[in-house]
């Protein structure tokens, strides 16, 4: 009798076995399925898959530029005044670091202009935290390249003398 109450558990545990595959292979397709649905129909309803089919945002790239020292006007309006800044321009755009680097002199020329026209007063001029030249600065850059590749300056070190 002993030998009939093991022969019933080994029994009922085989069965359990099968009933947890059964469910697992069920859970396991319908998953399947629904992450080739989703990628075939391009569908962006099922939140971990959307995140699958992103493509990986660009790294920022940074490079930093030589010191500059740049004559400016200032107070007075005479160009007696000189100013010393370390820059570093940033961007998002593929191959950017190539490009900025093989035409480092477009990058250097397009701040020296810019730099160039304002006085220490305008130079130093904040808006919100953040020197107001950035702005030009990126702008100037963008415009020499003939399209947006920076899409950040820094400036890093500034010091004015008049």
């Amino acid at each position: 009798m002993a030998d009939n109450i093991v022969t019933v558990d080994s029994k009922k545990q085989g069965e359990k076995g099968k009933i947890i595959i059964i469910i697992l292979s069920a859970i396991i397709l319908v998953l399947g399925g629904a992450v080739g649905f989703s990628l075939v129909t391009g569908s962006d309803n099922i939140p971990f898959i959307s995140q699958l089919a992103k493509e990986p945002e660009p790294a920022e790239v940074q490079v930093p530029l030589e010191e500059f020292l740049i004559n400016v006007s200032n107070e007075s309006g005479s160009s007696n005044a000189m100013v010393k800044m370390e820059v570093t321009v940033s961007s998002f755009t593929e191959g950017a670091e190539e490009l900025i680097t093989a035409d480092v002199a477009k990058v250097r020329d397009a701040i020296i202009h810019v730099v160039s026209n304002e006085s220490t007063e305008t130079l130093l001029e904040r808006k919100d935290g953040s020197f107001v030249i950035k702005d030009d600065l990126k702008n100037r850059i963008n415009e020499s390249f003939g399209e947006e590749l920076i899409d950040e300056v820094y400036i890093t070190n500034i010091l004015t003398q008049n």
